[in-house]
């Protein structure tokens, strides 16, 4: 029976409201008290080992982590953070927020991480200090391979003796935890004094098993060239990395699942940020000196190499450029040795070579270098002049030389210059006039006696078609129009050679200014000056644009010191040329010189003609 007053549905709004006041009294009784404790997972691990640092909040609503915690010999990193709730007899639901952080051993010895202060709620909270002690037993994370090392680097050199020269392949090989991501800074290189080593190559990637645990192993490969004789010491290769870390399990807090990292801060990231440093140990050689008795040849070349030679072309005249290619092959220091010079250059006029290099390995030690040299001879010859290649095999421990046989070519003999004669101009072939054809005679009629002319009933009499249907009259029309037209183009004819002078002698004009604008330019390249200041001897002695100096010489009657000096200017044109831009030794003085030269050639009108 219900009790009238009070109807059903209010009581029961009471006893919720009762429910509700029993549930969240505890609470606040709860977060009305702070408190904070340190403690870690481990007090005593080896050199090398990571542990784990928490500090626990409870009795607060909320906490700020400590910015930064900082302990002499201890490299501490936040984390993450999580929290929980239990509930306890006699005080109810208890809330607790807890700050985990990374703590990584650097040395050996006793180690204490002070006491922290923060805000905890609305009160100031402090840690208890811990300490941790460091053995010095096991492998650290940057040293050697052990089982407890995560990463780490090693420097692998196939030999440790070596020849002063000698190409001397090196290889760094880095091993990762498989769960580390790294990411390389843009330049490596192997450092040190006593020698020269390459750019590292691509990195590459394999995997392999050191003392029981796989890593990821990144290869890094070189070659160094040692540059005396005596101890060396090779690295160490050192460099630091931006690397993403895992997150380690904690030691000694339990083995609740869900007390590892990755389920206390799931938005906290899947690792460590942090740069780490690699380093390997020092690689110790003793190089030794070149034996003496070295051939004549010997360029610096040391390894193991093939020589062979090419010409182009083989057929030719005296004093045209001929290209003489030279290849080396195999494997050795490529770039330490110069090209192989002619044994005998007599008759002939040499440039220097130039070379090009083809690696056909990661580190630069084999391949294929290929040598130009032009040549000129300067006489009628036959073959081409041989050549010589040495080198020291440090695997045999002596010279070797190869040789490129002589070459058959045909030389022509050279042209004699042509004998200077004044060019005369025949004069232009006048036509004959036309005569003027004579007019035929018309015969004077005879006077008649009637209009019979017009007649049309006569046999001698006119007719009645209009003039301009009759087809004489035309024919008769087109006469004048022929004869002008013809008229036209006879003079047409006749001022052709006049204007095509005319534009001729204006682009030679042009030409001609430019090249002495060229010559007379301080600011022009030395190639610029030198093919300008020929194309101006050439023009200016009418020898023509592709005349010899000697040619010229003949043309401009020169002899004695300004016939040296044209022929100099060809020279240092050719040296330019045919060396690939690398001789050239063209002064203010020699600009002077060559400028006075052209000077006393003449200096045509540059106007039009």
């Amino acid at each position: 029976m219900t009790r009238p007053g009070f109807p059903a549905s209010g009581r029961r709004l009471l006893w919720l409201a009762a429910l509700a006041g029993l549930f969240f009294l505890p609470v606040e009784c709860v977060w009305a008290q702070a408190r904070a404790l340190a403690t870690l997972s481990e007090s005593r691990v080896p050199l090398g080992e990571s542990v784990e640092y928490r500090i626990e909040v409870s009795g607060a609503r909320s906490a700020s982590r400590p910015a930064q915690i900082t302990a002499e010999g201890l490299n501490i990193t936040p984390m993450g953070s999580s929290q929980q709730f239990t509930y306890q007899s006699g005080v109810g639901l208890v809330g607790t927020v807890t700050y985990t952080y990374l703590v990584e051993t650097t040395r050996p010895g006793t180690f204490v991480i002070p006491e922290q202060q923060f805000a905890a709620g609305s009160e100031m909270v402090r840690t208890n200090p811990v300490t941790l002690t460091v053995v010095a037993s096991g492998g650290g994370a940057g040293g050697t391979a052990t089982k407890q090392a995560d990463y780490f680097a090693r420097l692998v050199i196939p030999k440790t003796t070596a020849y002063a020269g000698e190409a001397v392949p090196a290889e760094v090989r880095i091993y990762l935890d498989p769960r580390i991501r790294i990411q390389f800074d843009q330049t490596l290189q192997l450092k040190g004094e006593g020698f020269t080593a390459q750019k590292f190559t691509d990195i590459s990637e394999e995997q392999a098993t050191v003392d029981g645990k796989v890593y990821r192993v990144f290869l890094l490969k070189t070659s160094f060239v040692p540059l005396k004789p005596g101890p060396l010491d090779v690295g160490p290769f050192e460099t630091t990395c931006a690397a993403t870390l895992p997150r380690p399990r904690p030691r000694g807090f339990g083995n609740d699942p869900f007390s590892d990292p990755f389920f206390n801060d799931p938005f906290g990231g899947f690792g460590i940020q942090k740069r780490i440093e690699l380093k390997t140990d020092t690689a110790k050689m003793e190089i030794k000196p070149l034996p003496p008795g070295a051939p004549a040849s010997f360029g610096g070349a040391i390894g193991q190499f093939t020589f062979d030679a090419a010409a182009d072309p083989k057929k030719l005249g005296v004093g045209d450029p001929l290209t003489m290619r030279l290849s080396v092959g195999g494997k050795g220091n490529f770039d330490r040795f110069d090209a192989p010079a002619p044994l005998d250059d007599k008759g002939w006029k040499t440039y220097p070579a130039t070379g090009k290099y083809r690696p056909e390995d990661e580190v630069r030690t084999r391949g294929v270098k290929v040598f130009e040299q032009v040549l000129a001879p300067t006489e009628v010859k036959t073959a081409t002049p041989a050549y010589e290649f040495s080198y020291f095999d440090p695997a045999a421990e002596q010279y070797k030389t190869l040789r490129a046989a002589p070459i058959p070519i045909t030389v022509a003999g050279g042209v004699p210059p042509p004998t200077p004669t004044p060019a005369t101009a025949s004069p232009a072939a006048t036509p004959a006039p036309t005569a003027a054809p004579s007019p035929t005679a018309v015969p004077t009629p005879a006077p008649v006696a009637d209009i019979l002319h017009i007649r049309t009933d006569h046999p001698g009499g006119g007719s009645f078609v209009p003039l301009a249907q009759q087809r004489w009259f035309w024919l008769a029309q087109g006469v004048p129009f022929l004869l002008l037209a013809g008229g036209l183009g006879w003079l047409g004819w006749q001022r052709r050679p006049a204007a095509r002078a005319a534009r001729l002698a204006l682009e030679q004009s042009a030409l001609l200014a430019e090249l002495d604008r060229l010559v007379r330019d301080p600011g022009s390249e030395g190639k610029e000056f030198l093919e300008a200041a020929i194309a101006l001897a050439q023009r200016r002695s009418g020898a023509g644009p592709n005349a010899s100096a000697l040619e010229v010489c003949a043309r401009a009657r020169l002899d004695g010191e300004d016939a040296a000096l044209l022929q100099r200017l060809f020279e240092q044109r050719d040296a330019l040329v045919f060396s690939g831009g690398i001789a050239t030794d063209l002064t203010t003085e020699d600009r002077r010189a060559f400028r006075a030269l052209l000077d006393r050639l003449g200096r045509p009108a540059l106007q039009p003609v």
